[in-house]
């Protein structure tokens, strides 16, 4: 009996949602704010703004937050209902809506602060409570929007391998010297890994044999073509180390064939 209880107090909390959020924005947001800086992590919250929306005020308005103004925004129904509760003799309606088309209509105004899952000192934190500054968000969603757009542009998917982007895992030193990690062949020869494509990069990234070192001393993924990477045109010193290639997307094949995404810097021809 207490069982059924409970599946009946739980279908009847989900049958009580307003809204239709999808959970992985949240999730993406907790990552990037539990990985600060991280490339990956920073990378998919991007991409969840693009796809996923949130839960945004009807008529704009904005809280005071110290010397600011601040537009609350909700990644969850109960953040929101959080908020709410704090609040007295206050109404207003709310709407599923793009946070980066909010934010464009946000660049006009005085409001300089975008609140997600704000909180009161007293309110418990649950990981997913960030203060963008607005002009701030706006260069951090440009940055990694264009990644995007480049990696997935209908261009850059039917390039040839010299015209295409690559996603390049690299440890960067303060004067802008960069290492790089590398794979072992079955010969025993180095070769360094690159990704065209963003699950071929995740599934390195959350491998913990792979990326291991990488996250631990705070490793950066570039994003460039061949041409740059192998003839850098800014101030950059790539150290190649002892490698004698590229590897492109190695854990997309089996160990038999991972060979075959193996090619040395002089079949390469850069």
């Amino acid at each position: 009996m207490i069982r059924v209880q409970k599946l009946l107090t739980a279908l009847s909390a989900k049958n009580m949602a307003k809204y239709t959020i999808n959970p992985e924005l949240d999730e993406r947001l907790r990552l990037s704010l539990e990985n600060p800086g991280s490339f990956m992590e920073d990378l998919s919250l991007v991409y969840a703004f693009h796809q996923f929306p949130v839960l945004v005020p009807k008529e704009v308005f904005f809280v005071p937050l110290e010397d600011h103004k601040a537009i609350p925004v909700f990644t969850t129904e109960k953040e929101l209902e959080v908020f709410l509760s704090e609040l007295e003799d206050f109404e207003t309606e709310w709407e599923l809506h793009s946070l980066v088309d909010l934010l464009d209509q946000l660049m006009p105004t005085d409001i300089d602060v975008v609140a997600i899952n704000p909180k009161l000192p007293q309110d418990e934190d649950r990981g997913n409570t960030v203060y963008f500054g607005k002009s701030e968000f706006m260069q951090f969603l440009v940055h990694y929007t264009d990644i995007l757009n480049k990696a997935f542009s209908p261009e850059n998917l039917q390039a040839p391998q010299a015209d295409k982007y690559y996603f390049v895992p690299a440890f960067v030193t303060v004067n802008n010297k960069r290492h790089f990690p590398n794979l072992m062949s079955e010969t025993n020869q180095e070769y360094l890994p690159l990704f065209d494509n963003l699950d071929s990069l995740s599934k390195w990234y959350g491998e913990a044999y792979f990326s291991k070192e990488f996250k631990e001393n705070n490793g950066q993924v570039l994003f460039m073509k061949l041409p740059e990477l192998l003839h850098p045109t800014d101030d950059a010193d790539n150290d190649f180390g002892r490698t004698v290639g590229i590897t492109v997307n190695p854990l997309d094949y089996s160990q038999e064939d991972v060979k075959n995404s193996m090619i040395t810097w002089e079949e390469l021809g850069l």
